[in-house]
């Protein structure tokens, strides 16, 4: 599943790398360790990247991750990582039950913001097949 960096970001920032998996059903917590797998990948190369472009920019980090250089090297710095968010990474990772969507909303913050949710759905969530009324 392809998924937009900027959501890699979110999660990143938001604890998902670190998301519990407990209480679903056997097939979609193995796929669920799966995801968050690649999400940890992700995240990795996000760092990965945001490091060289401080090296490309000429930054040093100081205290708790703030940028230090020239205001314009800063902006250049804003510049890469926001083309770079814009950009797709590929997940690799097995749908689960919506069921099982709902259970790991509930221990994993990152998963409820609007933004994550509305990415995941179709690829590592499946919304429940709604039954036709006559």
């Amino acid at each position: 599943m392809k998924i937009k960096n900027k959501i890699i970001a979110i999660l990143a920032n938001n604890g998902g790398g670190e998301m519990l998996i407990r209480g679903l059903d056997l097939k979609d917590e193995y796929k669920a360790i799966n995801f968050r797998k690649a999400i940890n990948k992700a995240i990795e190369a996000l760092i990965e990247s945001e490091k060289e472009y401080i090296k490309q920019c000429n930054l040093t980090t100081g205290d708790k991750g703030k940028l230090i250089g020239s205001d314009e090297d800063i902006k250049r710095f804003q510049e890469l990582r926001a083309e770079y968010h814009k950009d797709e990474s590929e997940i690799e990772c097995k749908t689960i039950s919506f069921v099982s969507w709902a259970k790991l909303k509930q221990d994993n913050i990152a998963l409820a913001i609007r933004e994550v949710e509305e990415a995941l759905e179709g690829g590592f969530w499946l919304a429940p097949e709604e039954k036709n009324n006559p």
